[in-house]
């Protein structure tokens, strides 16, 4: 009798440190993968955030100079194409109205390329002209003859003085890089520009140091 109460008491005890045993395998198994889980989830915390920065960088907006400009090339492109229009009716000299035709062509080219580059970065452009550029045109759209070719020669040589100190400026300081690449590639065309139309206001005649051959 009293081996067999013995030999229970040995058999309930080894029953009782089995079980422990186990437990505490299995807690350290779930510990094991929480942690392990945890980990994964911080690392993928990370990684979605660094992704979501670099895509934050590379569709940042152009600065507010970069916008200034690309709106203000716009309202000056939409003038020349309009004035060209205009002086192809109401020119008298031939050179006038080649050079006008040239403005037509050459601003409305680029005004289109404007408006597409200006789209992909979330600028909306002006679609007519500003008040100052439309009194402009109704001030010389009320001249007639060859005080229309003067008025509209002065006006373009002094436009273009400018518009080649913006595109330059921008060129080397603009901080957006399509911006930046479609002004300095426009540069040589505002150059070629002025040179004309500094040939038309002398008469035909090439002002000196101008190359004459970019014509």
């Amino acid at each position: 009798m009293k081996k067999l109460l013995v030999k229970g008491i040995f058999l309930t005890g080894l029953v009782y440190f089995t079980s422990s045993c186990n437990n505490s395998e299995s807690s350290k198994d779930t510990t094991t993968s929480s942690d392990t889980t945890s980990s994964t989830m911080t690392r993928t915390d990370t990684t979605s955030s660094a992704t979501s920065g670099a895509t934050t960088s590379t569709t940042a907006k152009p600065s507010e100079a970069d916008t200034k400009f690309a709106m203000e090339a716009a309202d000056g492109g939409m003038m020349e194409v309009e004035l060209g229009r205009l002086a192809l009716t109401k020119a008298t000299s031939p050179m006038v109205k080649q050079h006008a035709q040239m403005m037509v062509d050459d601003h409305g080219k680029a005004n289109d390329e404007l408006k597409s580059l200006a789209a992909t970065k979330g600028i909306t452009l002006p679609d007519s002209m500003s008040a100052d550029h439309k009194k402009a045109y109704k001030n010389l759209s009320e001249k007639k003859g060859t005080a229309f070719d003067k008025a509209y020669t002065d006006m373009m040589v002094d436009d273009h003085k400018k518009d080649l100190n913006k595109f330059k400026d921008q060129a080397d300081k603009g901080t957006d890089p399509d911006i930046k690449a479609w002004a300095s590639g426009k540069v040589p065309t505002v150059q070629k520009h002025l040179d004309a139309w500094e040939m038309t206001k002398n008469g035909g005649k090439a002002k000196a140091g101008s190359d004459t051959t970019k014509h």
